[in-house]
């Protein structure tokens, strides 16, 4: 069983290490932290680091690739990353601990010219994940947006997202919490993305569900009930929960991980720096 781990020394290093790189880029950036949560783990050493690409000033593209190089990015992400950046509007820069690793990320957000009227779904992040520690441990993600869901059609994507009779409990989740989302944002607030990645069976999605302007106490009974379904004892979430019941709620992303888990991400805490 895992949950959030004491700060060793070389996570508290690794994740200042990212924190001072964005720092001294001298630039606005905003802060959001995230838990993980699936079956008998609970991990809170998360967070997500974002700016925009214009923010940065004279040659952008040479202090962001630096920046990565710095963070031992692999070179093959580094070469994929130069080839994108062009299109690039924002970048968000990540780091996560498990019981087992600590993770760099970097999220490219296209600012894609296609027409969105006749797209059936377009990239929005091109996300590279990588352990500085082994090179090997890396992986390629894709975010793809589609234009214009209402309520109903994202209700029939979570559905294609679990398989069917499997994870049917993680279906009830995500849907009750689009259920309450929806009801702040309207029927076409809400942003879905699906998540992919390519050589493994994962199969998520992300649900943007900031317009909606709630707070994690609005779904803390849901909150119970997935805690509840992910074996973790009450006495350990409740005191996490203390901590961020009055923060912005604003991410949920589930689905089937590539170790053929479902999960669930909770974003929330977004602040400008």
């Amino acid at each position: 069983m895992h949950f959030p781990n004491p700060h060793t020394e070389s996570t508290v290093a690794s994740a200042q290490r990212l924190l001072e790189l964005i720092t001294n880029l001298n630039v606005p950036y905003g802060y959001e932290q995230s838990l993980r949560i699936c079956q008998q783990t609970l991990l809170g050493n998360r967070f997500l680091l974002s700016i925009s690409k214009q923010s940065v000033g004279d040659n952008p593209h040479g202090r962001l690739l630096d920046l990565c190089s710095d963070l031992a990015m692999p070179e093959e992400f580094l070469t994929l990353s130069k080839q994108h950046l062009n299109l690039t509007r924002f970048v968000h820069f990540g780091f996560e601990e498990n019981h087992s690793k600590s993770l760099y990320k970097v999220y490219l957000e296209l600012d894609n010219p296609e027409d969105t009227n006749n797209c059936d779904r377009i990239l929005l992040h091109l996300s590279f994940k990588w352990n500085p520690l082994n090179k090997s441990d890396k992986v390629i993600t894709k975010y793809y947006r589609y234009p214009a869901l209402l309520v109903q059609d994202i209700v029939n994507k979570l559905s294609q997202v679990y398989p069917a009779n499997a994870h049917s409990e993680s279906l009830v989740i995500s849907n009750s919490i689009l259920e309450i989302a929806a009801k702040r944002s309207g029927d076409s607030g809400l942003s879905y993305l699906e998540v992919i990645e390519e050589n493994n069976s994962r199969k998520s999605y992300d649900l943007n569900i900031y317009p909606a302007r709630l707070r994690v106490r609005d779904i803390q009974h849901i909150l119970v009930k997935m805690f509840r379904y992910y074996s973790i004892p009450e006495n350990l979430f409740l005191p996490l929960y203390t901590q961020i019941k009055d923060k912005l709620l604003g991410h949920i992303a589930g689905g089937i991980h590539r170790n053929g888990q479902d999960f669930f991400n909770i974003y929330y805490g977004l602040e400008g720096r």
